[in-house]
């Protein structure tokens, strides 16, 4: 009788301590699952240092935006110059006609991009209906020699600030990256002009009475920003090629 007691004692005290262990399970996958929480999170140590990187990036990025606009525009001009260059010879080599009398059409004329540097904001492509290797404002029989111009309109003052041509009496000799050096100051005229069926250059100086001086060649045409800091190069080679080049330091303050 004692022993079936004991049985029942023992038995109702198990009972007991089963519902106790179970929360004791519950409460440990508690406490579990808030630690990884914890440990899945930011400090505030951490948000400062991500923040402060993020400064930083955003400060220099805004300090240059100056500086890497500035290069874009200038060449982005020097580009649209060399394509200004490139249209005159694409008339010039190919059967595009051109007129001495309204109502003619005659195929053996040249055409031409004429730089006037008192005016150092247009490039005229031009047709040479008369054939003296230069542009005509005023119609010539009656058809104007006008075929496109180039005007450059921004805000920062980008502009052409030299061109030459090579000749050799030019002292000191040209180095053989640039074929020669434009002036300070220079308010010359320049017609680079294109005759099929020849893909080459042919450069000419222009007169204020304007009669056509033939130079060799090569030709650099400088475009500069408006404080001289940055400029590029548009190299125009006597076999026809057309070639962008960076053309900075001294040489774009000597090209003022």
């Amino acid at each position: 009788m004692i022993a079936l007691i004991k049985r029942i004692i023992k038995s109702k005290m198990e009972f007991e301590a089963k519902p106790q262990l179970k929360s004791n399970c519950n409460d440990f996958r508690l406490k579990k699952k808030h630690s990884s929480l914890k440990k899945a999170g930011f400090t505030l140590i951490e948000l400062l240092v991500v923040l402060a990187i993020f400064a930083i990036i955003m400060g220099v990025a805004l300090f240059n935006q100056a500086s890497l606009s500035s290069n874009v525009l200038i060449t982005n001009l020097a580009y649209e110059t060399a394509l200004a260059v490139r249209e005159a010879q694409t008339y010039g080599i190919s059967v595009k006609a051109t007129g001495l009398t309204a109502g003619t059409s005659l195929f053996d004329k040249g055409y031409g991009a004429y730089f006037d540097m008192a005016n150092p904001t247009q490039i005229t492509v031009f047709a040479d209906n008369d054939a003296d290797n230069t542009f005509d404002s005023s119609p010539v029989g009656g058809v104007s020699e006008l075929q496109s111009l180039y005007e450059i309109k921004n805000q920062r003052g980008n502009k052409i600030t030299a061109i030459c041509v090579y000749d050799p009496t030019y002292n000191p000799a040209p180095s053989p990256t640039v074929p020669c050096k434009p002036q300070v100051g220079d308010t010359s005229k320049w017609s680079i002009m294109f005759r099929r069926p020849n893909p080459e250059s042919s450069f000419y100086k222009i007169a204020n009475d304007g009669t056509a001086t033939p130079y060799i060649g090569p030709a650099v045409i400088v475009v500069n920003n408006i404080d001289n800091s940055n400029c590029r190069a548009i190299i125009v080679e006597v076999t026809g090629q057309i070639r962008v080049e960076n053309y900075t330091g001294n040489n774009c303050s000597n090209t003022k």
